[in-house]
């Protein structure tokens, strides 16, 4: 009767309009290194191959081989020494090795080489080090005019492991004249930053530094933004790019054409055609919420189809399953399971019917009785969830089996494009 998805932050508007706020240059590497924020600043790949991203989906994350593959984004995207309110850098990567074959060598995410400087001189480096199986991470800016000035912020050691997704970022605060290190949105160390290296023409690479230093592995969901986001901002960042709870799917944004055409079988009046903009990514639950999950946390299973605890709760209302979201939320916030910027909640329609269609612009996206219990094949009952096959999101039963509940109200479709700023 419900299907839940967990939303990163309770205040949905201001929590996303933050971490939008500065952001530069987005490099989701869907397929190309493109800029996502419109602006143009596409990167120049340079013998990468892509891969497949934290959450497993193909051709979403880049392959760098560790001798000589990069990406290459001219440097009037972002210039650190230009920006008067700070900057962050963000990226997921994933080291397939980080040991290299030289004492002084390392694994670069991001190198942009300082005016003036020696090819091993940063301006900007944040890097993975394996030397001395350190294992860890390194936040470099230059500072002064001398080629060889700069200094560095540092993870604990061995804090970096091989084969395993890490979001590393570096913050430098103008301010307070610091930078930072955060790992998985935690922060993990701050050094004193004065007299910031002047304006450098080099360009940005992306898994290699003029030295020759190449990352081995991958890299994913690059981030340039013209401020120094917060503690809390680079949490909720981590919270809302990462997998966090096991059974849920990562939806991610997207457009698409809300409604059903005028001759479509069983189409209701109301399903005027419109296109919806989703900015926002959002985790869903990949199956109906079952009986035994809502009996565990609302203490009652209201069912009238009863005997196996997998089938989908029904004869729940509308409020019931709102009630059900705010329990389990306090539930997993209280056994430190999710944090206060994570909460359970309905899906939109918008979201559900985004979801529900996985790219795909047909009635259904297969045949109906390969993909949801209905009358042709459910014999007049409900069915335990993820017998049938998925969409191609990985979602199961989003067609059949039980009604689901959305949490906005039944009205006509809005007329024209509408974009949604938040999940």
């Amino acid at each position: 009767m419900l299907r839940v998805l967990v939303f990163l932050c309770l205040v949905a508007s201001t929590a996303y309009a933050q971490i939008d706020a500065g952001l530069v240059a987005y490099y989701p590497f869907s397929g190309n290194a493109n800029d996502d924020t419109g602006r143009g600043n596409h990167g120049v790949i340079h013998d990468t191959t892509l891969t497949t991203d934290r959450f497993g989906n193909a051709n979403r994350a880049y392959r760098f081989n560790g001798t000589n593959s990069f990406i290459q984004i001219a440097s009037s995207v972002f210039d650190p020494a230009t920006e008067t309110n700070g900057f962050t850098v963000v990226a997921w990567v994933k080291a397939d090795s980080l040991a290299y074959g030289g004492q002084n060598r390392i694994r670069p995410i991001l190198f942009k080489r300082k005016v003036g400087g020696l090819s091993y001189s940063p301006q900007l480096l944040l890097m993975l080090d394996g030397r001395d199986q350190r294992n860890n991470a390194g936040f470099y800016l230059g500072s002064g005019i001398n080629p060889e000035d700069y200094s560095a912020v540092f993870s604990e050691i061995a804090g970096i492991q091989t084969g395993q997704w890490t979001m590393v970022a570096g913050v430098y605060r103008p301010g307070a004249e610091t930078k930072s290190i955060y790992i998985d949105g935690k922060l993990v160390s701050t050094t004193p930053h004065v007299d910031f290296a002047p304006v450098s023409p080099s360009d940005i690479l992306v898994g290699r530094s003029e030295y020759g230093d190449c990352f081995d592995g991958a890299i994913d969901d690059l981030r340039f933004y013209n401020r120094a986001l917060s503690d809390s901002e680079i949490q909720q960042l981590y919270l809302q790019t990462s997998k966090v709870v096991d059974g849920f799917v990562w939806i991610p944004p997207g457009s698409f054409v809300m409604g059903s055409p005028g001759g479509e079988t069983g189409r209701s009046l109301e399903e005027v055609q419109h296109s919806v903009t989703l900015t926002q990514g959002f985790w869903l639950s990949d199956h109906e919420v079952t009986q035994t999950e809502y009996e565990a946390v609302m203490g009652v299973n209201p069912s009238s189809f009863r005997g196996n605890g997998d089938r989908p709760v029904e004869q729940v209302s509308w409020d019931d399953a709102l009630t059900y979201c705010q329990k389990l939320t306090d539930r997993e916030r209280g056994a430190g399971r999710i944090t206060g910027f994570q909460a359970y909640r309905l899906p939109t329609e918008a979201e559900w019917e985004y979801a529900a269609r996985a790219g795909t612009v047909a009635a259904r996206p297969g045949e109906l009785n390969r993909i949801g219990w209905q009358k042709g094949n459910a014999n007049e009952e409900t069915h335990p969830v993820r017998q049938l096959s998925a969409n191609a999101w990985g979602l199961y039963d989003m067609l059949g089996n039980v009604w689901e509940w959305c949490s906005d109200w039944h009205g006509d479709y809005p007329e024209g494009h509408t974009l949604y700023r938040f999940a």
